[in-house]
Formats: C-alpha cells, sequence, structure tokens
C-alpha cells in the first residue's frame, strides 16, 4: 500500500504549473476547457501521468486504477469526508 501512495503522491504533483483550478477556470485557460472547469489540473495530472505509463519504459501504474488515483484528488476527497460526517 506504500507504494501505491507514493505513486499516488507523484501523480498528484506530475506536471504542476503552480496555478490553482479557481484561476484557470477564471483564465479560460485551455486545461480548464479540456476539463470542462472540473478540477483541470487533477484531470490533467492523472491524464498525463497515464500517457507516460504507456511507454513501456515508464509502466508504473499497470497495477493501479484511475479511480484509486482521482481518488487522493483533494476535492473527491473533501467531499468524501463531508458526506461520512453527515452520516455518522
Amino acid at each position: 500500500m506504500t507504494s501505491a501512495v507514493c505513486v499516488c503522491v507523484c501523480v498528484r504533483v506530475f506536471c504542476r504549473r503552480g496555478l490553482n483550478n479557481d484561476f484557470l477556470v477564471r483564465v479560460s485557460d485551455d486545461l480548464a476547457l479540456t476539463y470542462n472547469d472540473a478540477s483541470p489540473m487533477e484531470n490533467h495530472h492523472v491524464a498525463a501521468a497515464f500517457r507516460l505509463a504507456r511507454r513501456p519504459s515508464y509502466n508504473f501504474m499497470r497495477r493501479m486504477s484511475r479511480e484509486r488515483v482521482v481518488g487522493t484528488m483533494w476535492t473527491h476527497t473533501h467531499a468524501h469526508i463531508r458526506a461520512h460526517m453527515r452520516i455518522a
């Protein structure tokens, strides 16, 4: 499990531009347009990591699903926590 967490963290910061989602959406950045304003940076990180992983020499995620990577996204994590707090 530890290696999966390390990979998720690496994917999360892969190709980081130093800009946040709100800024990208406000300025109509290409990433925001590509991902329909829905977590453009996180979607870009996952897509770029999977493009890299398709190369045999970089295929470090062959046993990892996209859902596990997306599960590290802060937006989804906070929504998940809030949903469980309401249930409890």
